[in-house]
């Protein structure tokens, strides 16, 4: 690139030199006018030559490294999203449900009722949930899964599984399992444990209440942050329903553990 440069600055004045030599050579009626003008013309062609070396960038060019300045602001924001563990509480009044967010899998543990299904779907969207792999049903109370039949549906669901029996006694069941079964999934009962990818869940049901273990195994130290985010519409003090107590702990082995316990206010 310096040696074009020269180039054309090497031309440039050539170039003006002797077309200002040529003008005085007319004027004063000189005999070097051949001279003067090959010269010139050996000026311009240098002009020429150095800018023709200057690499032009075409626009085959400039879309590629366009595109690969996306791909690599999706790298960045996928390498983001892959570090963070988030749990966000979607309060419905009667903390409807969390939203637990592990690298790029979506895990939604109980759905809120059915009157408040905007709201929540409003809030899944400011989380910037599009799917859910996963949606877990605690018990059979209106606030764990009155919305979850429209939440299947709407967010191509992977796995769907439940905790207590008690869910089959609520009115919402047969719209659950209609869901379910459109999405070509089945309605499978958490005996004890499974895996979400690496992640390991326990369930378990005591009189007390019904506690989710999520274990997230040392070899996805990968996630650097972690936040809880609460999100509140139609709030109503003093009102019966389920509520949802979220802890936290890393076992000696490195691994860390989510657990979610439900239990009757």
């Amino acid at each position: 690139m310096f040696l074009e440069i020269i180039l054309i600055m090497f031309g440039l004045v050539s170039t003006i030199y002797f077309i200002t030599m040529l003008i005085t050579a007319l004027v004063t009626k000189k005999k070097k006018l051949k001279i003067y003008i090959i010269c010139m013309i050996i000026g311009i062609i240098i002009t020429f030559v150095g800018y023709l070396k200057i690499p032009i960038q075409d626009q085959s060019q400039i879309a590629k490294n366009s595109t690969t300045s996306d791909m690599e602001k999706e790298t960045l924001s996928s390498n983001i999203v892959n570090t963070m563990l988030k749990i966000n509480f979607i309060d419905n009044g009667d903390n409807g449900c969390i939203l637990l967010q592990c690298g790029e899998k979506n895990i939604l543990i109980d759905s809120g009722k059915a009157e408040n299904i905007k709201e929540i779907e409003s809030a899944l969207k400011a989380h910037s949930v599009d799917t859910l792999y996963s949606v877990i049903i605690t018990s059979g109370d209106d606030s764990n899964m009155g919305a979850a039949a429209k939440i299947i549906s709407d967010y191509k669901v992977q796995e769907v599984r439940y905790i207590d029996d008690s869910i089959k006694s609520n009115s919402h069941y047969n719209e659950l399992e209609a869901a379910v079964n459109s999405n070509g999934l089945e309605l499978n009962k958490i005996e004890s444990k499974y895996q979400i990818g690496d992640i390991d869940v326990e369930a378990s049901d005591s009189k007390d209440n019904i506690k989710l273990k999520f274990s997230i195994p040392k070899n996805q130290s990968n996630l650097k942050n972690m936040s809880f985010v609460k999100d509140d519409f139609n709030k109503t003090s003093g009102i019966s329903g389920i509520k949802h107590d979220v802890s936290t702990s890393c076992d000696s082995e490195g691994n860390f553990n989510v657990i979610i316990k439900t239990y009757t206010k």
